[in-house]
């Protein structure tokens, strides 16, 4: 982990009325290596070392740390965030709890707070690549998907991975610069042959280029790959609608909706399907409802060729 040898030090430094065995057990509940103890027990965990390390701050913010992790794992942001906090407070030098922190927030929506606590980590320690992917995640979010390439590709000259070839290849294909998504795709899988991922994202970016033909071929190796996914189904079923074959594109959206009811893009591209099928009310009802859930589809979808 990260922070292994700052948590030994503040394990060997700690003076404990629960004796070097017991705080040693505390400490590895704490910090849950590996998922090997349930969210419960790290927090409690946590909050043994913390009661017991109070003259020792930095021992604290590592703990305080670790407890946020442990109730970000059980769904409760507020309370992670409220313990992030603490660790901050307590050691404005921890680069962990900022992104930590960040990540809850991006989570929940809120990037403008993400990115500033990814600026604070990535100053902390600027040659985390973990940190500048997902402050780029979330200026992709924002629509900036230049400040989210930049930081792309400072992520990709510190540890170029096949998952950061293939967000940035989705960046670039927001953009409508296709053939540097491609490219980016293609790297990803010379570094990852066996992935799904960037091959369905490939051909969602072969079918927006006109590449039909190739990008229903991706498609169905990504579904190959990984049946049932949401979001290759999805991409498929854009590829067969761009193709104008409509009961096909009907099928996979309709897969795709059954996985996930909520996944806007599929909605909005059933609605189109059903619409030019006949069904207009039927399709009338898909796009209100994608665009209920995501008022931006509708723009996203036009850009690549898809209108009601």
């Amino acid at each position: 982990m990260r922070y292994r040898a700052c948590v030994v030090l503040g394990m060997l430094s700690l003076a404990s009325p629960l004796g070097a065995q017991d705080m040693s057990q505390q400490w590895a509940w704490c910090l849950n290596p590996d998922n090997a103890f349930t969210a419960d027990q790290s927090i409690g965990g946590c909050t043994a070392v913390i009661q017991a390390a109070r003259d020792v701050p930095a021992n604290v913010a590592i703990a305080f740390n670790g407890r946020g992790n442990s109730h970000a794992a059980k769904g409760q942001p507020d309370r992670a965030i409220e313990d992030y906090g603490q660790a901050i407070r307590l050691n404005p030098n921890y680069a962990a709890p900022h992104y930590n922190r960040g990540n809850v927030y991006l989570d929940r929506d809120q990037y403008d707070r993400a990115i500033e606590d990814y600026d604070q980590a990535i100053r902390l320690n600027p040659d985390d690549s973990l940190s500048l992917t997902v402050r780029g995640l979330a200026w992709h979010r924002k629509g900036q998907y230049d400040r989210a390439i930049e930081d792309y590709g400072q992520a990709i000259r510190l540890d170029p991975s096949a998952l950061v070839f293939t967000i940035r290849g989705t960046s670039y294909s927001a953009k409508g610069q296709y053939d540097r998504a491609i490219q980016d795709f293609d790297q990803a899988l010379r570094l990852s042959p066996n992935e799904a991922v960037p091959l369905s994202s490939r051909c969602y970016a072969k079918a927006s280029a006109g590449a039909l033909a190739a990008a229903l071929a991706d498609c169905d190796e990504a579904l190959r790959r990984m049946p049932g996914h949401a979001d290759f189904l999805d991409s498929r079923g854009f590829t067969y609608l761009k193709m104008r074959k409509l009961p096909q594109a009907l099928a996979d959206y309709d897969a795709s909706l059954k996985v996930d009811p909520g996944h806007a893009a599929a909605r909005f591209g059933r609605g189109v399907v059903r619409r030019q099928m006949g069904d207009v009310s039927g399709g009338d009802a898909d796009i209100a409802a994608a665009t209920a859930i995501d008022g931006s589809v509708a723009g996203r979808l036009a850009r690549r060729g898809v209108v009601p």
